[in-house]
């Protein structure tokens, strides 16, 4: 399983934080969650939740990937731990070590949000829906 965050900001003006959790295997997401505040008490939450999704759905997660942010220093990893996952945190400053994650995100951007941000979005490109 992988992890990353990501940010958003929004036609007001306002930064927002998206967490997100991806199985390596199918590349599928199995959960994210959006805040404005991210600290580590929410990200420790977020983990129970994902642990719980996991369960939920007869998986086994073997191991989790995220990086170095401070974010994940609460109680998300032993979330994981407590549930016989093993945490693997990459190096500092290589985006390449969590690629699979670095892709969805780009992909995410791209196929969701670019289209739901009209200022982000060329005029000839956007879709009828949003002109």
């Amino acid at each position: 399983m992988l992890t990353d965050f990501f940010s958003v900001d929004t036609v007001f003006l306002r930064r927002l934080y998206v967490l997100l959790y991806m199985e390596l295997a199918t590349r599928r997401v199995i959960w994210f969650a959006v805040t404005d505040s991210p600290n580590a008490a929410w990200v420790s939450q977020q983990a129970r939740n994902v642990s719980w999704e996991v369960d939920e759905l007869g998986g086994q997660a073997r191991l989790l990937i995220h990086d170095h942010d401070h974010k994940y220093g609460g109680g998300s990893d032993r979330v994981f731990e407590a549930a016989g996952v093993a945490v693997i945190r990459t190096p500092i400053a290589a985006p390449r070590a969590n690629s699979h994650m670095e892709r969805q995100i780009g992909s995410t951007r791209r196929e969701c949000l670019d289209w739901s941000n009209p200022q982000a979005t060329p005029p000839r490109a956007r879709p009828d829906c949003l002109v």
